[in-house]
């Protein structure tokens, strides 16, 4: 009696781990400027560079595919868009790259030297971080603080700007820094404070003062200036209704709703 062999299933296999940029339309890149933010304390670094990106009609050039970047897409004003982007603009002086979705610890290194690569590629002169630092209250005063290496550093601050003493940097935008030291490139985080219950326009507009300062971009604020404005009366508005809600309970009162 002959002994037939046992048939088994094909052992299923995960798809490759690739991470690659795709670039969606030629643009010619002149040594740009890489200006980088992801989610942060108040968003103060994604609005920021929102800002600059309309402001100066930058356009998508370029996004990142990954398996380390959850499978969703991004919507804008109705139209798709890949999660991680990449825009250009500014007769090819600035390039841009931010995405909204969070990306895993295991991706950060893959994705930050993708891009670097990338980067070093068009010849980028110098990649800024955008970020902010976590503040349990929505600040008073909008200063600006930077973290880069030592040459970099004495250059600031004879422009004004102060170091921020100690810290650690993580997610994407600390992924990407390291991936400068790594690679021998100019890496500049600026930071400033925000509130980590809310959005914060009026810390992307003291972050985008500072790039104007810096870069020449003449990037307009107007519009995060009211933004912040309507931030501070409507918080105001909360903290009345709050206060009055309080001094009914303190006389026995029943208190009403609260709409702000």
């Amino acid at each position: 009696m002959s002994m037939q062999p046992r048939r088994t299933s094909p052992t299923p296999t995960s798809p490759p781990m690739h991470t690659e940029v795709h670039e969606t339309a030629k643009i010619n890149l002149l040594e740009p400027l890489m200006l980088t933010a992801f989610s942060g304390p108040g968003l103060v670094g994604t609005i920021a560079l929102n800002n600059v990106i309309e402001e100066l009609k930058l356009t998508e050039v370029a996004y990142i595919h990954s398996h380390h970047i959850p499978p969703a897409t991004v919507f804008i004003d109705g139209i798709l868009h890949h999660p991680f982007r990449i825009y250009g603009g500014l007769a090819g002086r600035i390039v841009a790259a931010t995405c909204q979705l969070p990306i895993h610890d295991h991706g950060l290194y893959p994705i930050a030297s993708t891009l670097l690569e990338w980067a070093q590629s068009k010849s980028v002169r110098e990649i800024v971080v955008l970020d902010g630092i976590p503040s349990d209250a929505l600040p008073e005063k909008r200063d600006v603080v930077f973290a880069t290496e030592l040459e970099e550093s004495k250059k600031l601050q004879q422009k004004g700007l102060a170091p921020i003493h100690r810290g650690i940097l993580g997610g994407m935008a600390g992924a990407i820094l390291n991936a400068c030291l790594v690679r021998g490139m100019v890496g500049i985080a600026l930071f400033t404070l925000a509130p980590t219950f809310i959005p914060d326009p009026g810390g992307a507009e003291a972050l985008i003062k500072v790039l104007n300062e810096l870069y020449g971009l003449n990037v307009d604020t107007k519009k995060l200036l009211a933004e912040e404005t309507e931030l501070k009366k409507k918080l105001q508005e909360l903290s009345e209704a709050y206060r009055k809600q309080q001094i009914e309970q303190g006389q026995g009162m029943t208190p009403g709703p609260t709409y702000v």
